[in-house]
């Protein structure tokens, strides 16, 4: 099964309203795979996790040099709850208007990692309400994790950055943290754009 890598990516990049995205996400993936776990997909309250992390990029964000930032989704750290499953990195050597993200991996500053917990929620309803499910396989489990992991990580994410209010040139750059990266959303003079299209 290949993952519509292309299609979550759009859900994140298109979609300005955060419930519509969640749901266009959950469209992707029963269009992809067929199952009844999408039936079962729990509510989740996105509106907190949007204002969980305005809060916390608040906090780390307030350094104005700041022109690259790294949101990682590290989803083995969750403590049931209790740890995190986004890591977050700085650099002030990133040009917000080019493409090129290496600086991903000469970061001069890691700040205080995150939990959003509709993430977490969603990884144990999947793991353990559906572990014995008979068409949970593999291929499902893959998607599930890009579109609840890589895509809702997007949603909130870039919700939250939009309220911001940024006032530096800054880059931001979100994905899983030992696999697929790339640009989230830029603040730039100009204002907010979203950049989740690669």
């Amino acid at each position: 099964m290949d993952i519509p890598f292309a299609e979550i990516l759009r859900c994140v990049h298109v979609n300005q309203d955060p419930s519509t995205a969640f749901a266009k996400l959950v469209s992707v993936g029963r269009s992809t795979y067929k199952s009844a776990v999408w039936d079962t997909v729990p509510e989740i309250d996105i509106s907190a996790d949007i204002s969980a992390a305005q809060h916390w990029l608040k906090k780390e964000t307030a350094d104005s040099s700041i022109t690259g930032i790294y949101l990682g989704l590290d989803t083995l750290n969750e403590d049931d709850g209790t740890g995190k499953n986004i890591e977050i990195g700085f650099t002030r050597d990133a040009d917000p208007q080019s493409p090129d993200i290496e600086w991903i991996y000469k970061l001069t500053k890691y700040g205080t990692d995150h939990l959003i917990r509709g993430i977490f929620e969603l990884h144990t309803w999947y793991y353990t309400e559906h572990r014995v499910h008979p068409d949970h396989d593999d291929d499902l489990q893959l998607l599930l994790d890009y579109i609840f992991f890589l895509g809702y990580s997007g949603v909130i994410l870039a919700a939250a950055i939009q309220k911001e209010q940024l006032q530096n040139h800054c880059l931001f750059v979100w994905g899983f943290h030992d696999g697929d990266l790339g640009p989230l959303c830029r603040w730039s003079p100009t204002g907010f754009e979203r950049l989740a299209n690669w």
